[in-house]
């Protein structure tokens, strides 16, 4: 008996890991997109954030992202809820087929809590980003 519970640990040991995804994001991508590739990017990265799964990335290109709208009354406490085991990486320019070569657009891939007035701190967001758990978030400014 023991030998066949020591055959079921190896073999489950040896399953694959589930497969990751890798959701897009293009601010300058039509409405409607599915995010599973760049020619169909989701628009926001609150969208992506809504789908994305543990052990997923989001490829962002450049442009200029502000959080969702809050459900709270005060519309400053809005901000991209990264959960746990993401990772975001930004500077893409659309071709790339790994993050390793991404054109280096990060000062064009910028997270924005500049909600109201632009240049005006009374309107900000309180928090551009919120976390949990460990997250990795790479490429933005």
């Amino acid at each position: 008996m023991r030998n066949t519970r020591a055959l079921v640990v190896a073999g489950m040991l040896a399953l694959p890991a589930s497969a990751q995804a890798v959701w897009h994001v293009a601010a300058s991508a039509a409405p409607g997109g599915s995010g599973a590739s760049r020619a169909s990017a989701l628009t926001t990265l609150g969208a992506a954030l809504a789908v994305a799964q543990r052990g997923d990335e989001i490829w962002v290109a450049d442009g200029t992202y502000l959080p969702p709208p809050s459900a709270s009354a005060d519309p400053r406490e809005t901000a991209f809820y990264v959960p746990r085991d993401l990772k975001l990486y930004g500077g893409f320019a659309g071709g790339e087929t790994s993050v390793a070569a991404r054109a280096g657009l990060f000062a064009t891939t910028v997270l924005s809590g500049d909600l109201g007035v632009p240049g005006s701190a009374a309107d900000n967001a309180h928090h551009v980003i919120r976390t949990w758990g460990t997250v990795t978030i790479d490429g933005f400014r």
